[in-house]
């Protein structure tokens, strides 16, 4: 978990869902915005120093900061996927790709535009990288085969506004529209022309979405709940229960 207050990176046990139990938090960048865990590293953006750090976590209760690299305008994403890092870059429009192979010696391979204003969420599939951008509504979809070379394919207006976290599952994308107060379902089969298919409202301010199986989970920050809506409908998905959670998500 990112703590934006402080800021750290803070780890917490789950072996027992019902008694999680802090064991461990790290100093990052200012401002963290979102981390990515994989193998035996996570990492995080920080938005207030324009930077990733990565973090060994190989022990847990006591992660180590192995490096930073310096990235775009108010990185507020980051997913990993193979030997590369993507970064959404809030503020300057674009995506970092990172090579990480060498965690101690990250690489900055290239930065490109993100086909949209405000990228804010970035997701990676195969070989397209799928990027919500909050200020314009829109998710663009990059071609990454080629990481020192993206190639912008497709792009799709929403429904929904303030699009703010993006999730992909087989061949849709699920967008969680903070603005909007709802939820875009968007065929994405064909990366050179994608195009919402499904809208459904759900909690106010959802800040983020996860897609499991049949469902999606939205956090929803201003109504403290979250939202699970059944998906098996990409036409017609439908929230069929809230459940309250903390204040603040």
């Amino acid at each position: 978990v990112v703590n934006q207050t402080v800021p750290a990176l803070a780890v917490i046990d789950v072996a027992d869902p019902a008694y999680p139990v802090q064991i461990a938090t790290t100093s990052v960048g200012t401002t963290p915005y979102s981390v990515y865990v994989s193998g035996k590293y996570a990492y995080v953006a920080n938005y207030g120093t324009d930077n990733v750090s990565i973090v060994d976590i190989s022990k847990p209760s006591a992660p180590v900061q192995v490096s930073t690299i310096t990235v775009g305008k108010n990185p507020a994403s980051v997913y990993v996927s193979g030997k590369y890092a993507y970064v959404a870059n809030y503020t300057s429009n674009t995506i970092s790709i990172i090579d990480v192979s060498n965690p101690i010696a990250p690489l900055q391979v290239t930065t490109t535009a993100a086909g949209g204003t405000n990228p804010i969420s970035v997701y990676v599939s195969g070989r397209y990288a799928y990027v919500a951008n909050y200020g314009n509504n829109v998710i663009s979809i990059l071609d990454v085969s080629d990481p020192a070379s993206p190639v912008l394919t497709g792009t799709a207006s929403l429904g929904g506004s303030g699009s703010y976290s993006i999730y992909v599952s087989g061949k849709y994308a699920y967008v969680a529209n903070n603005l909007g107060s709802n939820m875009s379902v968007v065929n994405v089969s064909n990366p050179s022309s994608p195009a919402q298919v499904g809208l459904v409202t759900v909690g106010t301010n959802p800040y983020s979405v996860f897609v499991s199986g049949r469902y999606a989970y939205l956090a929803n920050r201003t109504s403290y709940n979250m939202s699970i809506v059944d998906i098996s409908s990409s036409t017609l998905p439908k929230q069929i229960t809230t459940v309250t959670i903390g204040s603040g998500n």
